[in-house]
């Protein structure tokens, strides 16, 4: 359940945000995602895309981040995010008997500093639905460079770490899980090195093309893992959008 101060939090930068103009998205996504575990299919899901920035808020796809803090080339934020993590245990045969596990809501904070074209990041973030209750930081640094009038493209490379509460509830076996095929398993924290590319094509002052893709590379205890066959994964999200202004 998402706590009350996430809820007032919420709240209060929404009306902060406000008296500022604002630009919104509205279109279509398509996603797809590579199976993490044996025998499981790629996943491909076409869902609106719905996005809105006010100000220092923004809402894009699945994560909402605020700034609220800039000192020059620093900028430090607070953002959410909807993870696609977890299985159901008909997804592959491999699972079956296993419970399900879901994905949630992380929430936390972001800084991010500007070094030449380079910028660094940082994020730490919580589980704060009661999912899994465990803690990913990411560190990155990328660039993002304007080629043209319309096209605009950026690259970054990092690592994902994830504490051994995460990693063991997507990627673990639990002792009562366990069978003569799938032994349990228990993960610590892991390192995974990430890779991450975006690319904006504006066909005209009002509709532009987007595509992001994310490849994560296992850290070895995940590929380890009685459930895990492959050494990485991929997410891709490619849309069609249409932008418009509207002022309060």
């Amino acid at each position: 359940m998402i706590s009350i101060p996430l809820v007032a939090l919420t709240l209060f930068l929404s009306n902060k945000a406000m008296s500022e103009t604002a630009e919104y998205n509205l279109g279509l996504l398509g996603f797809y995602q590579s199976g993490q575990y044996k025998e499981q299919p790629d996943e491909y899901i076409p869902y609106p895309w719905l996005g809105l920035r006010m100000g220092d808020l923004l809402f894009d796809r699945n994560r909402a981040s605020y700034s609220f803090l800039t000192l020059g080339k620093f900028e430090m934020g607070l953002y959410a995010t909807y993870g696609f993590d977890g299985y159901e245990e008909n997804e592959s045969p491999i699972l079956r008997g296993m419970k399900s596990r879901a994905s949630g809501l992380q929430f936390g904070a972001e800084i991010e500093y500007e070094v030449g074209p380079l910028d660094f990041g940082l994020d730490f973030t919580r589980d704060v639905t009661g999912v899994h209750s465990g803690h990913m930081a990411v560190i990155e640094v990328g660039i993002d460079k304007r080629m043209g009038d319309n096209l605009q493209a950026g690259v970054s490379v990092g690592v994902e770490v994830y504490d051994s509460t995460y990693s063991d509830f997507y990627f673990g076996v639990r002792p009562n899980e366990a069978t003569p095929t799938r032994k349990a398993y228990r993960i610590g924290a892991t390192i995974n090195p990430v890779i991450e590319a975006d690319i904006q094509y504006r066909l005209n002052d009002d509709y532009s093309l987007a595509m992001q893709i994310e490849h994560v590379i296992n850290d070895n205890a995940i590929r380890n893992s009685p459930i895990v066959e492959k050494s990485s994964r991929s997410q891709i999200f490619l849309g069609f959008s249409y932008s418009g202004f509207f002022h309060y």
